[in-house]
């Protein structure tokens, strides 16, 4: 909503298919704005996951990296995120005191943000990630589709009217038709009482 609450739009079979889409992933990607306002952990949890106990013990002991991109370093180091492993800072500020258990990854700033196209070629080459899931808001989402730095869109639709005053699915300053993304569905699907609806852009 306006006000930036958010929980819970859809129900827990779609958040279970998030949790799997986490635990493929090499990295997750989030903004300062989504780890504040939801208190985001952003980790792979055993209880949503939904998978026989084999699977589950394999997608918890491989976490993946969790980024928070905060240029103006607004997130402090003691709240839920960073109190998990794994926990990395992305930002062009450097901060005086960094506890150990976090990482910083040190980017140039573009415009006055973090540097997108730099932090996934820093996650590439210097991690070893090959698979990164943008979990973010749509400042964040928007900049990085503005970007030209996003191949799949996975939305997920719940059969609720939130109003004209939501905030919308993407920051996308679009005036004109001739502006609009076009999209290639790859897959619509029913995730308990959700749709998945997969893209190609």
């Amino acid at each position: 909503m306006a006000s930036g609450e958010s929980q819970w739009i859809t129900g827990a079979a779609a958040r279970a298919d998030v949790q799997r889409l986490r635990a493929r992933s090499s990295a997750v990607v989030s903004g300062a704005d989504t780890v504040l306002l939801d208190n985001a952990r952003l980790t792979v949890r055993a209880d949503q996951l939904d998978l026989p106990e084999p699977q589950q013990q394999l997608a918890l002991q491989q976490q993946a990296m969790r980024v928070v991109v905060d240029g103006r370093l607004r997130v402090p180091f003691d709240c839920a995120f960073y109190n998990e492993p794994n926990g990395w800072l992305a930002s062009y500020s450097t901060p005086a005191l960094v506890p150990d258990t976090v990482g910083v990854l040190e980017l140039p700033e573009r415009q006055g943000q973090v540097d997108l196209a730099a932090l996934l070629d820093c996650l590439a080459r210097q991690h070893e990630v090959n698979e990164v899931l943008v979990e973010a808001g749509p400042r964040l989402a928007g900049a990085f589709l503005q970007a030209g730095l996003l191949d799949e869109l996975v939305i997920y639709m719940a059969p609720k009217l939130l109003g004209s005053d939501a905030r919308p699915l993407l920051d996308l300053p679009l005036l004109r038709m001739a502006e609009a993304v076009d999209l290639q569905i790859r897959d619509i699907r029913a995730v308990g009482n959700d749709w998945r609806i997969t893209c190609r852009v």
